[in-house]
């Protein structure tokens, strides 16, 4: 169980130590998950965290909060997200399915954009 967990913490410090500045760092989201019991926080801001770790609301983990945690690296695809899309998952609210433009692998265009609920979803850029 910890193998999974410590190559993912790896693989994220390898591509933040290469890109950590270049591009926007965006704190993993968990959709909508309600969090368990009372939150602690363990940091307020950024600057509270080791360099390459990003202060992110976390419900998932035991205590919910906010944590200092690896960020996502946002390299973003080409185009602008639609403001209006045929996309069935377009009007599906309460919905996460990406948090980065490279988490969308059905096309190699498609983006990670926000649907008209804010639920982030991939769909073709603009045209």
């Amino acid at each position: 169980m910890y193998i999974p967990v410590l190559f993912c913490v790896l693989f994220m410090w390898a591509i933040l130590h290469v890109h950590g500045d270049k591009y926007e760092r965006i704190c993993p989201g968990f959709g909508f998950i309600i969090p368990n019991g009372p939150c602690n926080d363990t940091c307020v801001n950024d600057t509270d965290c080791v360099k390459y770790l990003k202060c992110c609301y976390s419900p998932a983990v035991t205590p919910c909060g906010y944590h200092c945690v690896p960020p996502k690296i946002n390299i973003p695809k080409k185009g602008k997200c639609p403001t209006n899309s045929t996309h069935p998952l377009w009007y599906l609210c309460d919905v996460h399915f990406c948090d980065v433009d490279h988490e969308c692998k059905k096309s190699c265009t498609a983006k990670c954009c926000p649907n008209v609920c804010g639920s982030l979803i991939c769909v073709e850029p603009a045209k």
